[in-house]
Parts: C-alpha cells; structure tokens; sequence
C-alpha cells in the first residue's frame, strides 16, 4: 500500500510505537496481508484494518508499511482509498497519509463453444466456428487440430487448406463467428470433429478448445449393376472363373460389396 518512497518523519522524536492501515471502502474480496516485518514490530489484521505495533524506529516502520499489500477479487473497478496514520513515543497520532489505488479489471478469457454441421457425401460442408466473451471482442480464431476423412479449407472454393494454430479472423458482434469448409473424401460419410480456440480483442486464448462435429449422410449413388459374362473354354478341361473374372464388368455404388451369386 506504500510507494517505494514513503517516508514516516518527527521532528521531536526517534521513535514509532504503533500505526494503523485502513481501507475505506471495503468491498466483498478485499483483503490486507502482511509480509515480513522488522524485529520488534508486530501486526494485526482485523477486517479492513491493519494495527502495527512495537516501539521502534521510523525508518522500520517506513519499512513496516511497505510489508502491508491490499489483494482483491471482487469484480468491483471503483477505486479503493486507504487511510495510514502512525503514532509517536508520545501517543500522539500523525496527519492522516492516503492512498488511492485504480482497480483494473481482469480480462476473463473467451469461451469457444462446440459446433455441429451437416452435410452429404461428396459434397462441400460449411462448418461455422462460434465463440462469446463477456467482456470483451473475439479477435479470432486457431485450430488445434484437423478432422480425418477429408480436408478443411479456408475458403469455399477449396483454394487454401485450414492450418493448425494460424489466426482465423472473427467476424460478428456477439456471438463472432468464423466459417470453414470441410470436403469429405469420394463416396465417405459418417462423424468426423475437430477443434479449435478463440482469442479475444487482449489476446487472452480461450483454454478448453470448442469442438467442431461433422456430420456427413451416405447419398445413395444408384443401384448395382450386373452385365452379362461370356467365356470361351475348351472342351474336356475343367475351368475355374473366378469371382474377378466374374464380377470386372459389374458397376458397384457406395462402396458396396457382393454378398451372393445366382
């Protein structure tokens, strides 16, 4: 509560025997704390009120008074006055010093939520990235990491791939938002995730990532179609045809496969 240059002076005596540290205008969360002190001065906090006492010299206290912080974790930015009165060897009590300290708020990190998006097979998914601050703007955002089964890009004309931890900027008002897109590999669906953090107007980076979910639905690509086979085989030799032989003509969709032959 005292600057590097606090100074406790008397003009008729050597000696400090007491002083006392108030904080005015307490408010939920504020708090004294006393660190060490110079032999033969003692404290003691009670409340909002801090008692030095021991007679010694004014130099200690000075000292003394340097040893006392003010912490707070009230959410309260109105300034704090702190009142500092000594009293000499002859119980006389000083002016009254004050201190003013300036509360800055804590920038309280933003919060990345999590998201899902849908889309069909073999087709582009726009994934919008979703993140609030409640104290502040969201700047942008960074992936900590990439979905499988396809690839993110940056744009929907699929010019530029989503890196890991390179700045997204945030669009929006609350809440901001970023949109990416995700391609899927041919004929693959099925739930693919990724995720991502948001950085506020401070720099403060969200530390649990959001999760971005892609949700991709099989699309239906037409029905199995079998063509006729002809083989030519000698006579009096049998001949194995194989289910290669067999099937290389036959078009198969959506990665089925052929569970019977008749």
């Amino acid at each position: 509560i005292a600057d590097t240059d606090v100074s406790v002076t008397d003009v008729d005596s050597t000696n400090v025997v007491g002083a006392t540290i108030t904080l005015t205008n307490a408010k939920t969360g504020d708090s004294f704390s006393v660190g060490s002190l110079p032999p033969g001065i003692t404290a003691s906090v009670v409340g909002n009120v801090v008692t030095l006492s021991g007679s010694t010299f004014k130099t200690d206290y000075q000292t003394a008074l340097k040893a006392v912080t003010f912490n707070s974790t009230s959410n309260d930015t109105s300034q704090r006055i702190i009142t500092v009165t000594v009293k000499d060897d002859s119980n006389v009590d000083s002016n009254v010093a004050t201190t003013t300290i300036n509360m800055v708020p804590v920038n309280i990190a933003p919060d990345a939520n999590n998201v899902t998006a849908t889309g069909t097979e073999d087709n582009l998914v726009a994934v919008t990235l979703n993140a609030t601050d409640t104290d502040g703007t969201i700047s942008s955002f960074k992936l900590t990491s990439l979905p499988t089964n396809g690839a993110l890009y940056l744009d929907a004309a699929m010019t530029t791939l989503a890196p890991i931890g390179t700045s997204i900027t945030a669009t929006g008002s609350g809440p901001y938002t970023a949109t990416l897109y995700f391609k899927p590999l041919a004929n693959w669906n099925g739930s693919t995730n990724f995720n991502y953090t948001a950085v506020d107007n401070l720099g403060a980076e969200d530390l649990t990532p959001g999760v971005a979910t892609i949700n991709v639905s099989a699309v239906n690509d037409g029905v199995t179609v079998a063509h006729n086979d002809n083989f030519t085989l000698p006579t009096g030799t049998p001949y194995i045809i194989s289910k290669a032989a067999l099937l290389g003509n036959d078009t198969l969709f959506d990665q089925a496969t052929i569970t019977s032959v008749g």
